[in-house]
């Protein structure tokens, strides 16, 4: 929360970040039946 970015305008502001996952083609989410009521919490 400290970052702070320059915009277009010349003001300070927050740092825009974001993330990109790259799976495999044969990755599958498990279906939410099988997963424990612990996971699930989380």
């Amino acid at each position: 929360m400290q970052l702070k970015q320059v915009l277009a305008n010349g003001k300070q502001w927050a740092l825009n970040v974001g993330v990109v996952l790259i799976l495999p083609e044969e990755f599958e989410l498990t279906p939410l039946d099988q997963i424990s009521p612990e996971m699930k919490k989380r």
